[in-house]
């Protein structure tokens, strides 16, 4: 960098405290970034729960079906939550790939379009997660 042993330790320190890209800092959030944000966390979080669920059922009810039965029927709130929970990440992440395959064939990629399907995909995920956590419960 510098000619000198001691311009090379400024340029290295000046380059530490360097701040990093402002991108984070001047740009505003945007709704259909925070959605494909969204959209990978659930992806996540929907293939660790199909990936573990499985394993921790078959650990409960290894021989023990009637304490599994009595454990279900204690954390009932529990087991609703965290079945809620998978049906709300299913149902959003479900259709933002289904809003993603529309952009891909180039449908629905101006502004206005974008901020309107981000409120349809929202309450379409919203009333979805409702009736179904209903017709399973009720």
């Amino acid at each position: 960098m510098g000619s000198s042993p001691i311009l090379d330790k400024i340029s290295i320190s000046m380059l530490k405290f360097r701040p990093l890209s402002p991108h984070l800092t001047v740009y505003s959030t945007q709704i259909s970034s925070l959605y494909s944000i969204w959209h990978r966390i659930t992806g996540v979080c929907n293939l660790l729960l199909l990936l573990v669920g499985p394993i921790l059922i078959k650990l409960f009810v290894w021989g023990r079906i009637f304490e599994t039965i009595y454990l279900l029927q204690t954390a009932n709130l529990l087991f609703k939550f965290v079945a809620g929970s998978f049906f709300l990440s299913f149902f959003y992440h479900l259709l933002t790939g289904c809003r993603h395959l529309l952009w891909d064939l180039n449908i629905g990629l101006t502004t206005k379009l974008v901020i309107r399907s981000s409120f349809i995909l929202a309450s379409f995920v919203i009333l979805l997660s409702v009736l179904n956590w209903i017709s399973i419960f009720h």
